[in-house]
């Protein structure tokens, strides 16, 4: 069986199944960063480790490249901004 959880049940929860319910609503609310953490936090040491392993990486690349995108975009504000002055 599968059910929804919200933060305040994932923290009551805890472990792996708290983690991810905590990671849910993080993502939900544009927090990657503190999802991949949460989940790293929780799967360490335990057999959901395996299972989260891919995703955590796959979430961490993401991470990178929207940090990187950003940067791009400053860094184009910057350039347009002193062609202009």
């Amino acid at each position: 069986m599968v059910r929804a959880l919200g933060p305040d049940t994932a923290a009551k929860e805890g472990g792996v199944t708290g983690a991810l319910a905590a990671a849910e609503h993080l993502l939900s609310q544009g927090e990657l960063l503190s999802a991949i953490k949460v989940l790293s936090q929780a799967a360490q040491g335990s057999a959901a480790a395996v299972a989260l392993q891919s995703w955590i990486e796959d979430a961490s690349a993401r991470a990178k490249a929207e940090q990187a995108a950003h940067l791009l975009r400053a860094h184009a504000t910057v350039i347009a901004a002193a062609s202009m002055g």
